[in-house]
C-alpha cells in the first residue's frame, strides 16, 4: 500500500504541475504540451505509475518561448538553472510540485530534423487528462522523442525506463505514421543506437526490428550507431560521451554541423564564465 500511495501522490503532483503552468499561460494564448513523464503518465496510461519523475518537460511553440518565458516570470517563477544554448527555460513555478522545464525545441539545435511546428499541429486540444487545456502529443510523435532524447541526450537515460516507455506507446502506434515520423525527423541512426542499446543491456524490442527494416536501415547505419554507443557510458571522458549523440544524426553534413553548434556554444558558455 506505501508504494501505491506514493504512486498516487506522484501522479496527482505531476498532474497538478502541468495544470499550474497551463493556467497561468492559457490567458496569454500560449498552449503547451507535455513531454516524457507527465505526457506517459497522465496523459497516455491516466493512472498512477512507479515510473520515475525527476521534473515537467513541457513544449511552447517556439515564436512564443520568450513571451512564455516572460510570463512565468511575472508569476513568480524562478530560474534555477541556465542553459547556454537557450533552448530550455528550467524554473520552480509557483503551483508546480515539480522543477519545470519548458522547451523551445525538442532538440539541441541542428541535431536530428524534428519539426516543432508540425508536431504541434499533429498534437489535439485534451483538457480531461490534466484538469486544465493542454496539447497531446501523438503516440508517433512521443515515440520519436523518446527515441531522439536516448540517443542525442547525455548522460544516457535508465534503460529500464526507456523501456518501459516504448511499451506504453507501442499499442497506441500506427506503424505506418510512426515510419513516416522517424524517417522526416531523420532518425534512422538515432533508433539503431536505441535498438542496440536496448539489445546490448537485455532489453530488445523486436517491433524496433521491423521499424529498422521498414526505414531502410543499413549495416553502415548500424556501424555508426555501434560506435557512438562504444564512447558513452560511465568512465568515458565527459567531452567524448557529448560528442559521441552527433554521431546518430541524420547525415554526415548534419552530424557536423550539429557538432560545429556544440562547440561553439560551449566555447561561449566558457567565456563567459559558465
Amino acid at each position: 500500500m506505501r508504494a501505491e500511495a506514493v504512486d498516487l501522490a506522484r501522479f496527482v503532483a505531476l498532474r497538478d504541475s502541468v495544470a499550474a503552468v497551463a493556467a497561468i499561460l492559457r490567458p496569454h494564448h500560449i498552449p503547451v504540451a507535455p513531454l516524457k513523464g507527465a505526457l506517459l503518465v497522465v496523459g497516455f496510461a491516466r493512472e498512477p505509475s512507479s515510473r520515475a519523475i525527476g521534473d515537467v518537460d513541457l513544449l511552447v511553440p517556439a515564436d512564443r518561448f520568450d513571451d512564455a518565458r516572460r510570463v512565468l516570470g511575472y508569476a513568480g517563477a524562478r530560474e534555477v538553472v541556465a542553459d547556454p544554448e537557450g533552448r530550455t527555460f528550467t524554473a520552480s513555478v509557483p503551483g508546480a510540485h515539480f522543477t519545470v522545464d519548458l522547451h523551445r525545441r525538442l532538440c539541441r539545435r541542428s541535431l536530428y530534423r524534428l519539426d516543432e511546428s508540425a508536431i504541434f499541429a499533429r498534437s489535439r486540444v485534451d483538457t480531461a487528462a490534466f484538469g486544465a487545456e493542454v496539447r497531446l502529443l501523438t503516440p508517433e510523435d512521443a515515440f520519436a522523442h523518446a527515441v531522439a532524447h536516448h540517443a542525442g541526450g547525455r548522460p544516457l537515460g535508465p534503460i529500464e525506463r526507456l523501456a518501459s516507455d516504448l511499451a506504453l506507446l507501442e499499442p497506441r502506434i500506427d506503424e505506418d505514421r510512426l515510419v513516416a515520423t522517424l524517417h522526416e525527423a531523420g532518425l534512422i541512426r538515432a533508433l539503431a543506437f536505441v535498438r542496440l542499446d536496448l539489445a546490448l543491456r537485455d532489453r530488445p524490442r523486436p517491433r524496433l526490428e521491423d521499424l529498422a527494416q521498414r526505414l531502410g536501415t543499413t549495416s553502415a547505419d548500424d556501424a555508426i550507431a555501434r560506435a557512438a554507443l562504444g564512447l558513452v557510458g560511465p568512465g568515458r571522458p565527459t567531452l567524448v560521451d557529448s560528442l559521441a549523440r552527433h554521431l546518430t544524426n541524420a547525415s554526415w553534413d548534419e552530424a557536423a554541423a550539429s557538432l560545429g553548434w556544440h562547440v561553439v556554444t560551449s566555447v561561449a558558455h566558457r567565456l563567459r564564465g559558465g
